[in-house]
């Protein structure tokens, strides 16, 4: 019994990971960083490829962008999208339907998901 206690009382081999919240993502000093499952990942350097095929797309939304009047998407790219606490990816396109998001969001604003389109193109 003695050896029980004793095994029950010893310090975990590993320190449990302290995650990484949306508010450590807004005081961080980097803008080319998100938050992953918790963890702050630096993001690369966009390469011309990746920037045409996301221009690209762009262009083939633009029929679902009403300018004024109700109905249309915000559609947009480079938008970081805060699922959870700890998960707050940035999407290369995202859009909402404005009945879901009535205005447009602005600075860095992190946009909540909701039943809008989701699209990551690179992994």
């Amino acid at each position: 019994m003695l050896d029980l206690i004793k095994a029950t009382n010893r310090k975990p081999a590993v320190e449990a990971l302290k995650l990484k919240t949306v508010d450590d993502l807004l005081a961080a000093s980097s803008e080319r960083i998100e938050l992953m499952n918790g963890e702050l990942i630096k993001r690369p350097m966009a390469r011309s490829e990746h920037a045409l095929v996301q221009s690209g797309l762009s262009d083939e939304t633009l029929p679902f962008k009403r300018k004024s009047g109700s109905g249309g998407w915000w559609i947009m790219t480079e938008i970081s999208v805060r699922y959870t606490e700890n998960h707050c990816p940035t999407h290369d396109l995202a859009g909402w339907r404005k009945e879901s998001l009535p205005l447009s969001p602005v600075g860095r604003t992190l946009v909540r998901h909701s039943l809008g389109f989701l699209r990551k193109l690179s992994g």
